[in-house]
């Protein structure tokens, strides 16, 4: 059975957000903070990519949105995704009226708002444990 995850949005960092013609926005992380569900044990989970079908935005520019995140929630159909709104399940596929809102560190914000949103851990999937203290 494949391992599962709770991403944590603080602390976790975006590598771009892209849409594509068939109106998906896509969030790709350069690195997803998140908890091992098994065990507990904090880390960094890469690649990951967060898919919101039939999506439209508002705030900033999708482009500019890149670095550390200072905090974000995901709900479907008004209920939070995961453990709380400030953490998601991984893997994730939810259908249902999406939104999606986040702040990075640099005060850039983004809303999105889509019918589905997907995320999956790929073969290539790799878990970095934390060195924090």
């Amino acid at each position: 059975m494949p391992e599962t995850y709770c991403l944590h949005w603080p602390d976790s960092e975006l590598a771009g957000v892209t849409q594509d013609p068939s109106m998906a926005l896509r969030l790709r992380f350069a690195a997803a903070f998140c908890r091992r569900t098994a065990d507990g044990v904090a880390g960094y989970l890469r690649p990951v990519e967060l898919v919101f079908h039939a999506a439209t935005w508002r705030g900033d520019d999708p482009a500019l949105c890149l670095g550390g995140i200072a905090h974000g929630s995901l709900l479907v159909d008004g209920i939070p995704v995961g453990a709380a709104a400030h953490a998601l399940a991984l893997p994730l596929e939810a259908r249902g009226a999406t939104v999606c809102e986040f702040w990075l560190i640099s005060g850039t914000a983004l809303r999105i708002e889509a019918q589905a949103v997907t995320a999956r851990l790929g073969d290539d999937v790799s878990f970095h444990e934390s060195l924090a203290c």
